[in-house]
């Protein structure tokens, strides 16, 4: 039901939705607008193997957050905390994962060894991103 071809076409659906959103919490009610990572996982969703024409069409669409973090967490290690999904598919999205941050400025991609290094590191990037 969800396939790339769908989920490619409801894509520009899905932004105009939250600019209408983001216009309201971040222009009229002058809020932060924190997000999770749904238009990155998404764009994983309809990426081809090579990252190819949709992912950069529709990678150039989605509006770049301030700052949008991706944190390297093993496939292994995923499986291990959640067991959702297989190994093989959690290979192939972090695969994807790894396309695509490449293409978004503001992405930082953090290390997962260890959480205070973790968390002084995604500090750092947030605190050159406000003075910036």
């Amino acid at each position: 039901m969800w396939s790339k071809h769908l989920r490619r076409v409801l894509y520009p659906v899905d932004l105009a939705v939250f600019l209408a959103i983001r216009f309201y919490v971040a222009t009229v009610r002058r809020r932060v607008l924190v997000t999770d990572r749904y238009f990155y996982d998404t764009l994983v969703d309809v990426a081809d193997e090579g990252g190819g024409f949709w992912v950069r069409v529709l990678e150039r669409l989605t509006p770049a957050p301030d700052i949008a973090v991706f944190l390297e967490v093993s496939p292994e290690e995923s499986y291990a905390r959640k067991g959702e999904y297989s190994v093989d598919y959690l290979a192939r999205r972090s695969a994807a994962y790894r396309r695509i941050a490449p293409l978004v400025p503001s992405a930082v991609v953090l290390p997962n060894a260890d959480l205070d290094a973790t968390c002084r590191a995604l500090e750092r990037a947030v605190e050159q991103r406000l003075s910036a």
